[in-house]
């Protein structure tokens, strides 16, 4: 697998505002980088701060998260369907990732 390192996220969306968790991760075995935490790890740093989050949990607030696959060179990400829709936030959630649009694939994802 070598020392290669691809960025992979998870994200939230409440309004305007984007929730960015990203890491560099390593290929697995079948050449997929996935962040290493689920959303529900990394809710309790979201809610800090944000009470009109405290009653929420993880999954009533639209998200997504960001993969990388070696074998195709692209990443994936994979968005909650009330998201997709709205190309604005969908182009700065690409720049608070780094990422350009020619870069990535979309799906949209019925868990999220």
């Amino acid at each position: 697998m070598g020392n290669d390192k691809f960025f992979t996220a998870i994200f939230w969306v409440l309004g305007n505002e984007i929730f960015l968790f990203k890491e560099l991760v390593e290929p697995d075995y079948r050449g997929i980088s996935d962040y290493p935490f689920m959303h529900a790890d990394k809710w309790q740093e979201v809610i800090r701060g944000q009470p009109a989050l405290k009653d929420k949990k993880y999954c009533d607030v639209p998200r997504g998260r960001m993969t990388y696959s070696k074998s195709d060179g692209i990443y994936h990400i994979a968005i909650s369907s009330q998201l997709i829709k709205d190309k604005k936030l969908f182009e700065e959630l690409l720049k608070k990732m780094g990422m350009t649009a020619d870069k990535v694939t979309v799906s949209e994802n019925p868990f999220y």
